[in-house]
């Protein structure tokens, strides 16, 4: 709940100067909130999602078996649980097919990483990340089955004892263009597949996981 001192546009606008404008495409909205007991218990919470967030080796685990593999770019094990950074790729292992271009995986970047966000929010955590080339292999374009206006952001936010974690899908379109006729027919299929609502089932999973003991 916000301050009743806040201006609730202000609020809404500060959510609008870090999710990037949705053009085209249908935008994905999605939210998972959990209230504690207490400040204490809510910031125990808060400070473990941020931690989960920044780290793309545990997203699978938190998100259940059906969840795709998320690993940085130059992660050297499976076990690798360092914090990412901003400007760093991940590769995306999802499940059927892999992406020609990215050498099996999708790719995105992390375009920006901040905090402090939201108006009226105790504390508050976001990262947005952008579908991106293969860093290995850059001159074959955008590896990832929507094209290179494609967003994710992921926000965190703890008011009192609510947390709250935020998915915005953004320009989500299918990178049909200027790939080869292999991932054009890929690409198609699985951002058919996402738009669907195999998308939303993935980051709900994971918002949920954010959250989660």
């Amino acid at each position: 709940m916000l301050d009743p001192c806040i201006n609730p546009k202000r609020f809404m606008d500060n959510i609008s100067t870090f999710v990037p404008a949705n053009v085209e495409g249908k935008p994905l909205d999605i939210e998972h909130t959990v209230t504690t007991d207490s400040s204490i218990a809510a910031l125990i919470v808060y400070n473990r999602a941020c931690k989960r967030l920044k780290n793309p080796a545990v997203w699978k685990k938190i998100s259940g078996a059906l969840s795709a593999d998320f690993a940085l770019f130059d992660s050297i094990r499976e076990e690798d649980e360092r914090a990412l950074f901003a400007g760093e790729y991940i590769s995306i292992d999802i499940p059927g097919p892999g992406s020609k271009a990215g050498n099996g995986f999708d790719w995105v970047k992390v375009e920006k990483m901040e905090e402090n966000i939201i108006a009226g929010a105790t504390e508050s955590f976001g990262i947005t990340l952008r579908a991106a080339k293969n860093p290995e292999n850059p001159g074959e374009g955008v590896a990832h089955f929507f094209d290179g206006h494609a967003t994710s952001t992921f926000i965190i936010q703890r008011t009192g004892q609510i947390i709250k974690a935020n998915y915005y899908g953004r320009n989500e379109v299918p990178n049909t263009k200027e790939v080869t006729v292999i991932d054009k027919l890929r690409n198609g299929l699985v951002a058919t597949g996402a738009l669907a609502g195999l998308s939303n089932l993935q980051w709900e999973a994971l918002l949920k996981g954010l959250l989660a003991k």
